[in-house]
């Protein structure tokens, strides 16, 4: 599976009325290797897209609740630049999806409290919320 085939049956499950996070997700993610972070404003330059690992689900750690239709940018003033900075903090887990766990435990700390796994299969996802460990 590419990234990008990941992230748009990602987007059309979360977000199936308008297909929006898609482009959030390509155009404010840092990948880190096994799992993309949102940065701090949108970019022209996309995430590189490459191959992944086939998934069947896929987790989402979310700093706020989420829902289609929420903002996404708020413009911010930098200088003499303006830059569409992000509002929707999220890391996205595509390196297995054997060991979920950790990765919310981990994903707590920062804190990412609302936790969503995706089920590319049902094509369903699911919400929880958990106490952030810091």
């Amino acid at each position: 599976m590419r990234l990008y085939e990941l992230l748009e049956q990602v987007s059309d499950i979360l977000t199936p009325q308008t297909h929006s996070l898609y482009d959030y997700m390509i155009h404010t993610s840092d990948d880190n290797g096994g799992f993309l972070r949102t940065r701090y404003c949108y970019w022209e330059e996309p995430v590189p897209d490459r191959s992944v690992a086939d998934l069947e689900k896929v987790l989402i750690c979310f700093r706020e609740p989420f829902a289609e239709g929420d903002s996404y940018y708020k413009d911010r003033q930098y200088g003499d630049a303006w830059q569409k900075e992000t509002l929707v903090k999220m890391q996205l887990f595509y390196s297995s999806d054997d060991d979920m766990e950790s990765a919310i435990e981990w994903s707590l700390l920062f804190p990412y409290p609302e936790i969503c796994i995706v089920d590319l299969q049902s094509k369903t996802a699911g919400w929880e919320h958990r106490d952030p460990l810091c």
